[in-house]
This record gives structure tokens, C-alpha cells and sequence, in this order.
């Protein structure tokens, strides 16, 4: 199983150069949006994955959801082969000189540092709590089995719409708006799971926010920093990513001892504490 979990980790990341690939393949002025596109595609899969395999695993058994992930997988990859356009590399440098070059653009590039930690944070409360949430939902007052669990996901497509309109608002507008109202949605969204995600109405309410304010970070984000250096798009991707996901494991492991040793309280707690770190490296980043 961790060695299948690795695999997966390992080449399920390439769909993240499908990103800055849109980003490079869109105008300028339409990139935002662009890139609110593609990632609400990306959102969707993952939310409507979490239902599908529920479902599926409560109906035909685990293994089911690998054999329907791996045909799914085949397929995408002949849609990649054949249908996307070509495109040269924009510079002539080694696999090692392209690694070697991040260091430089983590350096120089201010806003790439706090896009990384902004989305680092997004992504760290974003997987703490849906790790936790199938062992929340298995206790009073819900007692919901993976089945159930899984239908949570659809809840959180209603965030899903706001991405692509938020793209088109950083085109227009500027990106700090945008950063700010994501904080504050998922700040809100943590409080409401905190007081009231005992009622299925609340628990609705903060998966809603939550998803809305981290797609809208994490779109945002993206767009910053697709617009610093053309030619190095990818390469700014990758040092977002790398921070992107490190977090992720590390609060979905956090979640998981937090809800293990005190409970819900906790994980909301956690996930609290990591957006008011956001909202401070945010407002010292001043307008960057």
C-alpha cells in the first residue's frame, strides 16, 4: 500500500504542468481566467473522486477504485498524446541546471515566496480536515459510513464555481483582493465547522467556504506567479508545488494526531491558526 501510495504521489503530480501549460498557451489578458479553468476541472476530479470512491468501495470493494483509476489514467494519457499541442522548451537547460536554477528564483522573487507560503498554508488546513472529516462523520451525531462520507465531496463543488470568476477578477483587478477575501472565507469556514459541524447544516456551510477560499487562493496564486517570468513558468510551478503538497502531508499527519489525541476542536483549531498565518504574512507582504 505505501509503496502503490508512492507511485501514485509520484506521477499523479504531472497533472500539475498542465497548469502553467494552459497559463503559457492563453493570452495575457485572458490567463487568470484561464487558469481558474483548468484548475476548477482539477477541483471537480478530486471532490467528485472522494463520492465516487466511497460509493464504489462500499459497493464492489476497495480494489474497484484503483481498477476504474487506472483505465481512467490510460485514457488521459492517450488524450495527452494525441490531442494537446506540441510545445518547444523555452530554454536549452539540463534536467539538473532547471533544478539548480529554482534556488535563484526562490531568491529573487519575492512573490513567489509568498504565494508558496500562502498556498503551503491553504493546502496544510485544506487536507487536515478532509482526512479527518470520514473519522468525524463515523461519530455522534452522524454515524455515516465511507459511502455517506464520500457524498461530501459533491457539497464542496459549490466552491468549485467561484475559481474561474476569480481568475478573470485577478485579470482585471489585480490578485491581493482576491488573496484576502480566500482567507477570509476559509477562516470562516473553520469557525463555522468549530461551533456548529455537529449540524449538517453548519458542516455544509464550512465545506462550502472552505473549498471556495483555499480554490480561490490557490487560483489566484498561480496567476501571480505565471505572470513573473514567461520562460520559467514551469519552474516557478514547481517550487509552489513542492510547498504545495509538503504541506498537505504535513497537515493531513497533523489532522490525523490532533483528531486521535483531542478531538474536532483541534483540527478546527489547527486549521484556524494556520489562515491567521496566512492573513499575517499576507498584510506584511504589502502590495506586492
Amino acid at each position: 500500500m505505501v509503496l502503490g501510495g508512492f507511485g501514485i504521489g509520484l506521477t499523479a503530480a504531472a497533472v500539475h504542468v498542465i497548469v502553467p501549460y494552459a497559463a503559457h498557451l492563453a493570452p495575457a489578458e485572458r490567463r487568470g481566467a484561464a487558469v481558474g479553468t483548468v484548475l476548477s476541472g482539477l477541483l471537480f476530479g478530486i471532490l467528485l473522486a472522494r463520492t465516487l470512491s466511497g460509493v464504489l468501495a462500499a459497493w464492489a470493494g476497495w480494489r474497484s477504485v484503483y481498477w476504474l483509476a487506472a483505465g481512467l489514467a490510460l485514457t488521459i494519457a492517450g488524450l495527452f498524446q494525441f490531442q494537446l499541442p506540441k510545445s518547444e522548451p523555452p530554454v536549452g537547460l539540463s534536467w539538473f541546471q532547471l533544478i539548480g536554477s529554482a534556488k535563484d528564483l526562490i531568491r529573487t522573487q519575492p512573490v513567489l515566496r509568498e504565494a508558496a507560503l500562502l498556498g503551503a498554508i491553504y493546502f496544510s488546513a485544506f487536507s487536515a480536515f478532509w482526512t479527518t472529516l470520514v473519522f468525524f462523520l463515523q461519530t455522534p451525531p452522524y454515524h455515516y459510513g465511507s459511502a455517506v462520507a464520500g457524498l461530501f465531496g459533491l457539497v464542496g463543488i459549490a466552491g468549485a464555481v467561484g475559481p474561474p470568476m476569480l481568475g478573470k477578477a485577478a485579470d482585471r483587478r489585480g490578485p491581493r483582493g482576491n488573496i484576502l477575501l480566500a482567507l477570509l472565507s476559509t477562516l470562516l469556514s473553520f469557525i463555522v465547522m468549530y461551533l456548529v459541524g455537529d449540524h449538517l447544516v453548519g458542516l455544509i456551510l464550512g465545506i462550502i467556504l472552505l473549498d471556495f477560499g483555499v480554490q480561490a487562493g490557490h487560483v489566484t496564486n498561480q496567476t501571480r506567479i505565471y505572470s513573473l517570468l514567461p520562460e520559467a513558468r514551469s519552474r516557478l510551478n514547481m517550487v509552489y508545488m513542492i510547498c504545495y503538497f509538503t504541506a498537505g502531508a504535513l497537515g493531513s499527519y497533523a489532522g490525523t494526531v490532533l483528531w486521535e489525541h483531542f478531538g474536532w476542536g483541534r483540527v478546527c483549531g489547527l486549521g484556524t491558526g494556520l489562515i491567521i498565518l496566512g492573513g499575517v504574512i499576507h498584510a506584511a507582504a504589502g502590495r506586492e
